[in-house]
Protein backbone atom coordinates (compact mmCIF):
# COMPACT_ATOMS: atom_id res chain seq x y z
CA UNK A 1 0.00 0.00 0.00
CA UNK A 2 1.47 3.34 -0.96
CA UNK A 3 1.35 6.11 1.59
CA UNK A 4 0.00 9.59 0.90
CA UNK A 5 -0.71 12.86 2.66
CA UNK A 6 -1.22 12.35 6.38
CA UNK A 7 -3.90 15.01 6.32
CA UNK A 8 -6.55 12.45 5.35
CA UNK A 9 -8.56 14.76 3.11
CA UNK A 10 -8.40 12.57 0.04
CA UNK A 11 -12.01 12.63 -1.19
CA UNK A 12 -12.18 11.05 -4.61
CA UNK A 13 -14.83 9.34 -6.69
CA UNK A 14 -14.48 5.56 -6.75
CA UNK A 15 -16.54 2.43 -7.20
CA UNK A 16 -17.31 0.56 -4.01
CA UNK A 17 -17.08 -2.72 -5.89
CA UNK A 18 -13.70 -1.93 -7.43
CA UNK A 19 -12.24 -0.55 -4.20
CA UNK A 20 -13.44 -3.56 -2.22
CA UNK A 21 -12.09 -6.02 -4.79
CA UNK A 22 -8.72 -4.30 -4.71
CA UNK A 23 -8.69 -4.44 -0.93
CA UNK A 24 -9.66 -8.10 -0.81
CA UNK A 25 -6.83 -8.99 -3.17
CA UNK A 26 -4.36 -7.03 -1.05
CA UNK A 27 -5.70 -8.62 2.11
CA UNK A 28 -5.45 -12.14 0.75
CA UNK A 29 -1.95 -11.53 -0.50
CA UNK A 30 -0.41 -9.56 2.32
CA UNK A 31 -2.41 -8.81 5.48
CA UNK A 32 -0.48 -10.31 8.34
CA UNK A 33 2.64 -10.43 6.15
CA UNK A 34 5.23 -7.86 5.19
CA UNK A 35 3.78 -4.43 4.62
CA UNK A 36 4.15 -2.69 1.27
CA UNK A 37 3.88 0.88 2.58
CA UNK A 38 6.63 3.30 1.68
CA UNK A 39 5.98 5.27 4.87
CA UNK A 40 3.70 5.24 7.89
CA UNK A 41 2.80 7.56 10.74
CA UNK A 42 2.69 7.00 14.48
CA UNK A 43 -0.73 6.40 15.98
CA UNK A 44 -0.59 9.73 17.80
CA UNK A 45 0.24 11.48 14.53
CA UNK A 46 -2.64 9.71 12.85
CA UNK A 47 -5.11 10.82 15.52
CA UNK A 48 -3.95 14.40 15.15
CA UNK A 49 -4.31 14.16 11.37
CA UNK A 50 -7.86 12.85 11.62
CA UNK A 51 -8.86 15.28 14.36
CA UNK A 52 -7.77 18.24 12.27
CA UNK A 53 -9.15 17.13 8.94
CA UNK A 54 -11.89 14.53 9.31
CA UNK A 55 -13.34 15.06 12.81
CA UNK A 56 -16.33 12.79 12.17
CA UNK A 57 -14.07 9.77 11.69
CA UNK A 58 -13.41 7.52 14.68
CA UNK A 59 -10.31 5.35 15.12
CA UNK A 60 -9.50 2.22 17.15
CA UNK A 61 -7.78 2.66 20.50
CA UNK A 62 -7.04 -1.03 21.27
CA UNK A 63 -4.72 -2.69 18.79
CA UNK A 64 -2.83 -5.99 18.46
CA UNK A 65 0.54 -6.08 20.25
CA UNK A 66 3.42 -4.31 18.49
CA UNK A 67 1.17 -2.31 16.14
CA UNK A 68 2.38 1.27 16.47
CA UNK A 69 2.02 2.89 13.04
CA UNK A 70 -0.46 3.30 10.21
CA UNK A 71 0.17 3.79 6.51
CA UNK A 72 -2.34 5.90 4.58
CA UNK A 73 -2.89 4.45 1.14
CA UNK A 74 -4.07 4.94 -2.42
CA UNK A 75 -6.64 2.14 -2.32
CA UNK A 76 -9.37 4.76 -2.77
CA UNK A 77 -7.93 6.09 -6.02
CA UNK A 78 -10.39 7.28 -8.65
CA UNK A 79 -11.37 4.56 -11.12
CA UNK A 80 -13.58 6.74 -13.29
CA UNK A 81 -16.78 5.21 -11.94
CA UNK A 82 -19.36 7.08 -9.90
CA UNK A 83 -19.61 6.00 -6.29
CA UNK A 84 -19.54 7.23 -2.71
CA UNK A 85 -16.58 9.34 -1.59
CA UNK A 86 -13.99 7.15 0.12
CA UNK A 87 -11.81 9.09 2.53
CA UNK A 88 -8.85 6.75 2.82
CA UNK A 89 -7.61 3.27 3.65
CA UNK A 90 -5.27 2.75 6.59
CA UNK A 91 -2.85 -0.12 7.05
CA UNK A 92 -1.95 -0.72 10.71
CA UNK A 93 1.63 -1.95 10.90
CA UNK A 94 4.48 -2.77 13.28
CA UNK A 95 7.10 -0.38 11.92
CA UNK A 96 7.26 2.64 9.65
CA UNK A 97 8.76 0.60 6.82
CA UNK A 98 9.43 -3.06 6.20
CA UNK A 99 7.35 -4.36 9.10
CA UNK A 100 4.22 -6.49 9.27
CA UNK A 101 0.60 -5.44 8.94
CA UNK A 102 -2.27 -6.58 11.16
CA UNK A 103 -5.33 -5.19 9.43
CA UNK A 104 -6.65 -2.58 7.03
CA UNK A 105 -9.33 -0.01 7.76
CA UNK A 106 -11.30 1.70 4.99
CA UNK A 107 -13.50 4.72 5.67
CA UNK A 108 -16.35 6.00 3.50
CA UNK A 109 -18.00 9.36 4.03
CA UNK A 110 -21.61 8.27 3.65
CA UNK A 111 -24.20 5.64 4.56
CA UNK A 112 -22.94 2.94 2.22
CA UNK A 113 -22.54 -0.09 4.51
CA UNK A 114 -25.07 -2.08 2.46
CA UNK A 115 -23.18 -1.31 -0.76
CA UNK A 116 -19.89 -2.45 0.77
CA UNK A 117 -21.40 -5.71 2.04
CA UNK A 118 -22.87 -6.46 -1.37
CA UNK A 119 -19.53 -5.74 -3.05
CA UNK A 120 -17.75 -8.10 -0.66
CA UNK A 121 -20.37 -10.80 -1.21
CA UNK A 122 -20.04 -10.55 -4.98
CA UNK A 123 -16.27 -10.85 -4.72
CA UNK A 124 -16.44 -13.79 -2.31
CA UNK A 125 -18.66 -15.78 -4.68
CA UNK A 126 -19.31 -19.42 -3.78
CA UNK A 127 -16.48 -19.39 -1.22
CA UNK A 128 -18.05 -16.58 0.83
CA UNK A 129 -20.28 -16.57 3.91
CA UNK A 130 -21.92 -13.77 5.89
CA UNK A 131 -22.85 -13.39 9.54
CA UNK A 132 -23.79 -10.58 11.88
CA UNK A 133 -21.50 -9.30 14.61
CA UNK A 134 -21.70 -7.01 17.61
CA UNK A 135 -18.66 -5.27 19.06
CA UNK A 136 -19.32 -2.87 21.90
CA UNK A 137 -21.69 -0.18 20.68
CA UNK A 138 -21.29 -1.23 17.04
CA UNK A 139 -22.96 -3.94 15.00
CA UNK A 140 -22.75 -4.93 11.38
CA UNK A 141 -21.98 -7.73 8.93
CA UNK A 142 -18.95 -9.96 8.61
CA UNK A 143 -18.22 -11.28 5.11
CA UNK A 144 -15.79 -14.21 5.13
CA UNK A 145 -13.99 -15.18 1.93
CA UNK A 146 -11.90 -18.34 1.63
CA UNK A 147 -9.16 -18.34 -0.97
CA UNK A 148 -9.69 -21.95 -2.03
CA UNK A 149 -7.66 -21.59 -5.22
CA UNK A 150 -4.32 -20.76 -3.60
CA UNK A 151 -4.81 -22.44 -0.20
CA UNK A 152 -3.76 -19.40 1.81
CA UNK A 153 -6.75 -19.03 4.10
CA UNK A 154 -8.81 -15.98 3.31
CA UNK A 155 -10.04 -12.64 4.61
CA UNK A 156 -12.77 -11.32 6.84
CA UNK A 157 -14.44 -8.01 6.09
CA UNK A 158 -16.25 -6.42 9.03
CA UNK A 159 -18.63 -3.71 7.81
CA UNK A 160 -20.56 -1.32 10.05
CA UNK A 161 -22.19 2.07 9.93
CA UNK A 162 -21.65 4.77 12.56
CA UNK A 163 -23.65 7.93 12.04
CA UNK A 164 -22.73 9.17 8.55
CA UNK A 165 -19.50 7.17 8.26
CA UNK A 166 -19.07 3.63 6.95
CA UNK A 167 -16.18 1.44 8.11
CA UNK A 168 -14.62 -1.73 6.69
CA UNK A 169 -12.10 -3.65 8.78
CA UNK A 170 -10.17 -6.22 6.71
CA UNK A 171 -8.17 -9.01 8.40
CA UNK A 172 -6.54 -12.08 6.91
CA UNK A 173 -6.83 -15.59 8.36
CA UNK A 174 -4.88 -18.78 7.63
CA UNK A 175 -6.11 -22.18 6.42
CA UNK A 176 -6.29 -23.23 10.06
CA UNK A 177 -8.73 -20.39 10.73
CA UNK A 178 -6.23 -18.56 12.95
CA UNK A 179 -5.69 -14.89 12.23
CA UNK A 180 -2.54 -14.18 10.24
CA UNK A 181 -1.30 -11.54 12.68
CA UNK A 182 -1.15 -13.10 16.18
CA UNK A 183 -3.10 -11.29 18.86
CA UNK A 184 -5.60 -9.70 16.48
CA UNK A 185 -9.15 -9.72 17.85
CA UNK A 186 -11.35 -7.86 15.34
CA UNK A 187 -14.34 -7.35 17.66
CA UNK A 188 -12.06 -5.92 20.35
CA UNK A 189 -10.54 -3.52 17.83
CA UNK A 190 -13.98 -2.41 16.60
CA UNK A 191 -15.40 -2.02 20.11
CA UNK A 192 -12.56 0.36 20.99
CA UNK A 193 -13.35 2.92 18.27
CA UNK A 194 -13.50 6.44 19.69
CA UNK A 195 -13.39 10.02 18.37
CA UNK A 196 -9.97 11.26 17.32
CA UNK A 197 -10.93 14.81 18.34
CA UNK A 198 -8.87 16.35 21.08
CA UNK A 199 -5.53 15.66 19.46
CA UNK A 200 -3.11 18.56 19.15
CA UNK A 201 -3.45 20.50 15.85
CA UNK A 202 -0.49 19.95 13.56
CA UNK A 203 0.00 23.51 12.32
CA UNK A 204 -2.33 26.23 13.66
CA UNK A 205 -3.20 28.91 11.09
CA UNK A 206 -1.62 32.33 11.35
CA UNK A 207 -2.30 35.54 9.39
CA UNK A 208 1.36 36.02 8.55
CA UNK A 209 2.26 35.45 4.89
CA UNK A 210 4.86 32.87 3.89
CA UNK A 211 6.37 31.78 0.58
CA UNK A 212 5.10 28.56 -0.92
CA UNK A 213 8.06 26.17 -1.22
CA UNK A 214 8.81 24.17 -4.36
CA UNK A 215 7.52 20.66 -3.63
CA UNK A 216 7.64 19.32 -7.19
CA UNK A 217 9.91 16.30 -7.51
CA UNK A 218 9.68 15.36 -3.83
CA UNK A 219 8.24 12.20 -2.37
CA UNK A 220 4.93 12.57 -0.56
CA UNK A 221 6.52 12.39 2.90
CA UNK A 222 9.23 14.89 1.95
CA UNK A 223 6.62 17.28 0.52
CA UNK A 224 4.56 17.04 3.70
CA UNK A 225 7.61 17.77 5.84
CA UNK A 226 8.63 20.75 3.67
CA UNK A 227 5.11 22.14 3.69
CA UNK A 228 4.79 21.85 7.46
CA UNK A 229 8.20 23.47 7.93
CA UNK A 230 6.99 26.46 5.89
CA UNK A 231 3.76 26.69 7.87
CA UNK A 232 1.69 25.40 4.95
CA UNK A 233 0.28 21.98 5.87
CA UNK A 234 -0.40 19.58 3.03
CA UNK A 235 -4.05 18.70 3.58
CA UNK A 236 -5.13 17.28 0.25
CA UNK A 237 -3.57 14.99 -2.26
CA UNK A 238 -4.57 13.92 -5.74
CA UNK A 239 -3.17 11.45 -8.22
CA UNK A 240 -2.42 12.31 -11.84
CA UNK A 241 -0.66 10.42 -14.63
CA UNK A 242 3.10 10.88 -14.28
CA UNK A 243 4.63 12.80 -17.23
CA UNK A 244 7.59 10.38 -17.17
CA UNK A 245 8.20 7.00 -15.48
CA UNK A 246 10.75 8.64 -13.20
CA UNK A 247 8.04 10.87 -11.72
CA UNK A 248 5.82 8.03 -10.52
CA UNK A 249 5.37 8.46 -6.77
CA UNK A 250 6.69 12.03 -6.82
CA UNK A 251 4.89 15.37 -6.61
CA UNK A 252 4.26 16.73 -10.11
CA UNK A 253 2.22 19.85 -9.28
CA UNK A 254 0.92 21.85 -6.33
CA UNK A 255 -1.67 24.42 -5.44
CA UNK A 256 -0.60 27.09 -4.55
CA UNK A 257 2.36 27.08 -6.92
CA UNK A 258 5.94 27.47 -5.75
CA UNK A 259 6.95 31.02 -4.94
CA UNK A 260 3.44 32.28 -4.18
CA UNK A 261 3.02 34.49 -1.10
CA UNK A 262 0.14 33.05 0.93
CA UNK A 263 -1.12 33.28 4.54
CA UNK A 264 0.50 30.86 6.93
CA UNK A 265 -1.75 27.84 7.38
CA UNK A 266 -3.08 27.95 3.81
CA UNK A 267 -4.37 24.56 2.67
CA UNK A 268 -1.97 22.98 0.18
CA UNK A 269 -2.89 20.40 -2.44
CA UNK A 270 -0.23 18.17 -3.98
CA UNK A 271 -0.69 15.95 -7.02
CA UNK A 272 1.39 12.78 -7.10
CA UNK A 273 2.31 11.02 -10.32
CA UNK A 274 0.93 7.53 -10.89
CA UNK A 275 1.89 4.94 -13.44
Amino acid sequence: MRAFSPKLLLVVTSSVVSVVCALVCVSLAGAGGTQSSDDAYSLSQLRGIVAGNAPNVWLPTRLPPKIAFAGIGFQCGSLGVKGPPCLASLEYVTTRTGGHDAFQLVVWNGRVAGNVVQALRRHAGKFGTTSSFTAGAFSGTRVRQWNKTYKVGGSDGYVWQHRTTTYLLMVRFLDSGALAFPGTVPTTIIASFAPASGATPVVPPSPANVTMPDLVGLTTSAAIAAGNKAGLPVRRIGSVPAPTPEQVGLVVSTSPKAGASVPRGTLVTINVGTG
